[in-house]
């Protein structure tokens, strides 16, 4: 397996290959779903798409937006292998991207009322697409971006991933920032950091043993988003590296169909001898509370 030892990960973006025109071809929606391509020509017209090796970008905004969008995934994509060891293949994924707020809301509205009005953009099954909107701030597509596609790849790779493991892979990841033509993964959010050591501290917390066999559909709160995220980022980059295995082997059961608290086991808190998932609890707490900066 492959072995992480360093928490922050620099990608270029100058390594993916140019981007194919970004044009109006026969059909910009082939490949779309028959109901959704029904939505989108009744929230607009002029979609173009473009496509790359993994990723194909259909929408309303402009090629620029496009462009950087469909690099980005296909970025996404390499950290994502990289993290879990990742060889197999990926359908090409959809991405769809609305040149506003209307637009994007009038979608959201007819496909996925769901969705709280609220969002920035969400990671629709039904069309295994990413559904967001450009408004010119790329930090906020960045984040939307690495978040959805995060759930994206799970559910497309590895459907039995439970909601701990896909919250906190997509808060990992949501955090990368560009510094120049480089994004910069595995970057700590300091603020949520900070309220989840707080949390600790307070004894508001979840247990590990509850939080991981946690089901979609369940409250999720903002807590259990940072203890999610915590938990991935421990896992990747703690002791030198050392647990980093682990996650790979995680990944690897969950796609291959394990339930997730069998896998969750067997790969983590095994790991921590008889006390297992107590001694994984006092290792971790103390990794947010002192040494994670």
């Amino acid at each position: 397996m492959r072995k992480i030892t360093c928490a922050v990960v620099f990608l270029c973006v100058s390594a993916i290959a140019p981007t194919a025109t970004w044009a109006a071809s026969s059909d910009p929606l082939d490949g779309v779903p028959l109901e959704h391509r029904t939505t989108l020509r009744a929230v607009a017209a002029g979609y173009r798409s473009v496509a790359k090796p993994h990723y194909r970008v259909v929408g309303t905004c402009s090629a620029e937006s496009a462009d950087y969008a469909a690099k980005t995934m296909e970025l996404l994509y390499y950290n994502l292998s990289y993290l879990f060891a990742y060889d197999g293949k990926l359908q090409q994924s959809l991405v769809f991207i609305f040149a506003n707020r209307e637009q994007f809301d009038k979608y959201r509205e007819m496909a996925a009322k769901e969705v709280t009005p609220q969002a920035r953009g969400f990671y629709s099954p039904a069309a295994k697409a990413i559904v967001t909107y450009d408004d010119g701030d790329r930090a906020l597509l960045t984040r939307v971006l690495m978040h959805e596609g995060s759930h994206q790849f799970l559910f497309l790779v590895a459907p039995k991933a439970p909601l701990w493991f896909h919250e906190g892979v997509a808060v990992y990841l949501e955090s990368s920032t560009w510094e120049g033509n480089k994004l910069k993964i595995g970057v700590v959010p300091k603020d949520r950091l900070k309220h989840l050591q707080d949390s600790i501290y307070k004894g508001e917390q979840p247990r590990l043993e509850t939080l991981v066999v946690m089901e979609f559909g369940q409250e999720f709160t903002l807590v259990d988003y940072g203890v999610a995220w915590s938990l991935v980022y421990f896992f990747a980059t703690a002791d030198q590296g050392r647990y980093a295995p682990r996650i790979q082997k995680y990944f690897k059961m969950l796609k291959g169909g394990s339930e997730a608290d069998g896998a969750f086991y067997e790969s983590f808190a095994k790991d921590f001898g008889p006390e297992g998932f107590n001694a994984l609890e006092r290792r971790w707490k103390k990794y947010v509370l002192e040494e994670l900066k």
